[in-house]
């Protein structure tokens, strides 16, 4: 019986969804097939500042920020495992049009940031708490200093749960949080029967 619930419990039925309103005017697919709104995403996205700065044992992080005129609500993306800022294109986008600066970094060893290995393609750390204080470097010397009167974490994967150690160490840098898919454990291996 405990077989059966669970993989009973692993099936996905999208089927019920029904179609929303874009009430925040977020890109769809059939925008991205217009090549006029994909290259005003492309155009923006090449509009954002871009720079390096140095993190923990001096490996260079690669960030891109995209200051909105409104000062009043940011959002700093942690990405997941072997994604780059590059990545988020349409939801930077998506972001920014909806009233937020968006703060995003390439964690060491992704992107644009700097490798602890000569094997570029090797994903590899000394110490994942690297990863949180590459963030909290970034956080206190680009974000913080714009003195938003709201900051969120938005993060995926790996993102996930660095964002979560993150959130253990410093509570208060953050007014919210929201985890796409975090890296926390592993699924049961009958969902994949």
């Amino acid at each position: 019986l405990a077989s059966m619930l669970l993989f009973f419990s692993c099936g996905r039925n999208f089927s019920r969804l029904t179609t929303e309103e874009n009430t925040y005017s977020l890109t769809t697919e059939v925008d991205l097939r217009d090549v006029t709104h994909s290259q005003q995403i492309e155009d923006f996205y090449a509009s954002g500042n871009e720079g390096f700065f140095q993190g923990k044992e001096d490996v260079k992080i690669y960030y891109r920020i995209f200051e909105h005129p409104s000062a009043e609500k940011a959002i700093l993306i942690s990405s997941g495992r072997t994604e780059a800022a590059i990545k988020y294109k349409e939801l930077i986008f998506d972001l920014f049009n909806n009233g937020y600066s968006v703060y995003i970094h390439d964690h060491r060893g992704q992107g644009l940031s700097g490798r602890m290995t000569e094997d570029p393609d090797m994903g590899y750390i000394d110490d994942f708490q690297f990863y949180v204080d590459d963030m909290k470097y970034f956080f206190d010397h680009y974000l913080k200093p714009n003195n938003h009167d709201k900051s969120y974490l938005l993060t995926h994967s790996m993102g996930g749960a660095i964002g979560m150690t993150y959130l253990e160490q410093y509570p208060v840098d953050f007014n919210a949080a929201a985890f796409s898919s975090p890296m926390l454990g592993l699924k049961p291996p009958i969902c994949s029967v």
